[in-house]
């Protein structure tokens, strides 16, 4: 079961390494936008997306922090996670849930014609 953990926390932190590039990159190609539609930009011009990017952002933190701290051999970031975070797995399974949700709901709509 350790393994698995392991791996989750891993895939957490390549989850937000990869949000975070891509909405950067969004956001930075679209320089003549105020911050707001820079933002939607990032997400497909959805609301609901960056939302869900967000969500998702929030969950890869907290399932890869205890992880990432005993990687770094920082004992002091899992107890602090640990105490701000009862349990920060559970957390960031829920968050990930609901943001996939949210992000496969909408682009469902997204796909769909307006006729």
């Amino acid at each position: 079961m350790k393994t698995f953990w392991l791996i989750f926390g891993v895939a957490c932190i390549a989850l937000v390494v990869y949000l975070v590039a891509e909405i950067t990159v969004k956001y930075v190609r679209e320089k003549e936008k105020t911050g707001w539609e820079r933002w939607r930009a990032a997400a497909r011009d959805s609301a609901t997306m960056l939302w869900g990017k967000i969500g998702l952002l929030a969950g890869g933190i907290a399932g890869g922090l205890p992880d990432m701290a005993q990687f770094l051999g920082d004992p002091s970031l899992s107890s602090w996670a640990q105490a701000h975070i009862n349990d920060a797995r559970t957390l960031s399974t829920v968050l990930l849930v609901f943001s996939w949700g949210s992000i496969l709901s909408r682009m469902r709509t997204l796909g769909k014609s307006d006729n």
